[in-house]
C-alpha cells in the first residue's frame, strides 16, 4: 500500500516563508485545508502517518522538502533555506526503519520540491534552493537505483515543481511560458494555462490526481486522459507558496 508522511501545521505557520512580503496567512484556515487534503489522501487509497506540528519551525508541514525517497532508500536532503534545516531530523526519526538512510552536508543545498521522477530519470530544478553540490549528491543517491538526473535551470520560481510535475510515468504538466519543453523529451507534455498556474502542481497517485480546485482548463485535459481527479482547497497555504507535493512523503 502508498503510505503518505504528513504534518500539521503549527500555529506560528503565518511566519513561514514566502516570495510574497508579509502574507496574510489564517492558521486556523490553513489546518483546516490540510485536514481536507488529508482526506483526499485517504479517499485515494492511501496509509496516511500524520506528525504533529514541529515548534520553532512554520515551514515544517512542507514535508516534501526534507526527503527523497526511492524506496528502499531515502536522502535525507539539507534545504536551501536554513531555517528549514532543523526539521530534517524529525522527519528523519518518523520515517520507517526499513529505508536505507542518505545524508547530505555542507556545502550541498537540495529542496525536495526541487526534484521530479519521470519513469527511469530524475528532473532537479538548479533553483535558490538547491545547488550545484547538492545535485551532484543526488546523481549519486540516483544512480544506486539506476535512474539518471537531468538539472535544469528553475530561475524564476521556488521550485521546478513549482512549474511541471508529473501525470503518469510518461506524461508531466508544464506551466505555459515558463520552461522549453523540449527539455523533457520524449516525455508528453500537457500544457497548464497561466490563468490556473496552481494547477501546475498536482499529486499523481496511480490513477488518480489530486490537483488545485478551482483548474477547469487543467482538470478537463486530465479527465479526457481517463484520469480520476479530486480537487482540495490550498489557497491558504499557497499563500506560503506551499502545493500539493509539498505537503507529503510518499513511499
Amino acid at each position: 500500500m502508498l503510505r503518505a508522511l504528513v504534518r500539521r501545521p503549527g500555529p506560528e505557520i503565518h511566519a513561514g516563508l514566502s516570495r510574497t512580503p508579509q502574507p496574510d496567512v489564517d492558521p486556523g484556515v490553513a489546518c483546516a485545508q490540510h485536514e481536507a487534503y488529508c482526506r483526499a489522501l485517504q479517499e485515494a487509497g492511501l496509509e496516511l502517518q500524520v506528525l504533529a506540528a514541529l515548534p520553532g519551525h512554520p515551514d515544517a508541514c512542507f514535508v516534501e522538502d526534507c526527503a527523497v525517497i526511492l524506496a528502499p532508500h531515502v536522502l535525507l536532503t539539507r534545504p536551501g533555506a536554513p531555517s528549514r534545516r532543523g526539521e530534517v531530523a524529525s522527519i528523519a526519526a518518523a520515517l520507517p526503519d526499513s529505508l536505507e538512510r542518505q545524508t547530505m552536508s555542507a556545502p550541498a543545498s537540495l529542496d525536495g520540491g526541487d526534484v521530479m521522477r519521470l519513469g527511469r530519470r530524475l528532473f532537479v530544478g538548479r533553483s535558490a534552493r538547491s545547488n550545484e553540490a547538492g545535485i551532484a549528491c543526488l546523481r549519486g543517491f540516483a544512480a544506486r537505483a539506476g535512474l539518471t538526473v537531468d538539472a535544469l535551470p528553475v530561475p524564476a520560481a521556488l521550485h521546478l515543481k513549482s512549474l511541471a510535475t508529473p501525470v503518469t510515468d510518461s506524461s508531466l504538466l508544464l506551466l505555459e511560458d515558463s520552461l522549453d519543453p523540449a527539455l523533457f523529451a520524449p516525455f508528453e507534455v500537457i500544457s497548464v494555462p497561466g490563468c490556473e498556474a496552481l494547477a501546475a502542481n498536482v499529486l499523481a497517485l496511480g490513477r488518480t490526481l489530486l490537483m488545485p480546485d478551482r483548474c477547469p482548463q487543467t482538470r478537463e485535459k486530465l479527465e479526457a486522459r481517463g484520469l480520476r481527479v479530486l480537487t482540495v482547497d490550498t489557497s491558504e497555504l499557497a499563500k506560503l507558496d506551499g502545493a500539493l507535493t509539498c505537503l507529503s512523503l510518499l513511499w
